[in-house]
């Protein structure tokens, strides 16, 4: 018995050495989540540890390292179910409000904050501009806002957006659009 090899839709997945599996995680900031993931790999090491975190969806990183961000430069920040103003396990959290802080203080150089969440959060309710979505709208609102923007590959799913979240959306992408940071 040398573990298990299944065929799922032309993709080879083994249990013996972890080929094809993947495992799903917010970013990993927990020593103890750290040691356990290690303890996976050795078993299966060629199992795929994919970290997902709402406020970095749709980055790119393509030589392996850590997303970091900066808060003291940006015009327009976009957090799109994350609360990285009070979230303790949020990476980076305590750079990320003190830079947020030090731009705010400064009136001429005053940021436009937009949060898309699905729960009513510290970030949100520091945002100038707030939107309550359901949780499970967020990525198709996230799709349309890319294509609004001029970023899209895809064709986002047609959704029944009310007129306030039209008119969010609309706002938010001129906002976007006229700093043109990408």
């Amino acid at each position: 018995m040398g573990g298990v090899r299944v065929e799922f839709r032309n993709k080879v997945v083994s249990t013996k050495d972890g080929t094809g599996i993947y495992f799903l995680s917010e970013t990993i900031t927990s020593p103890t989540l750290a040691r356990q993931w290690r303890e996976v790999q050795a078993k299966y090491p060629k199992a795929t540890l994919v970290q997902y975190d709402p406020a970095i969806a749709g980055t790119s990183v393509t030589d392996g390292s850590n997303v970091q961000y900066d808060l003291s430069d940006p015009e327009v920040i976009v957090s799109l179910d994350a609360d990285f103003l009070s979230g303790a396990s949020f990476p980076g959290f305590h750079s990320l409000v003190r830079k947020y802080a030090e731009r705010r203080k400064n009136p001429d150089r005053l940021n436009r904050l937009y949060a898309i969440e699905s729960t009513p959060t510290t970030t949100g309710l520091k945002a100038e501009h707030r939107l309550g979505l359901r949780a499970s709208e967020i990525p198709a609102f996230t799709a349309e806002l890319a294509k609004a923007i001029g970023v899209a590959t895809v064709e986002p799913p047609t959704y029944p957006w009310t007129e306030e979240q039209k008119k969010f959306l609309a706002v938010l992408a001129k906002d976007l659009k006229a700093i043109r940071a990408w």
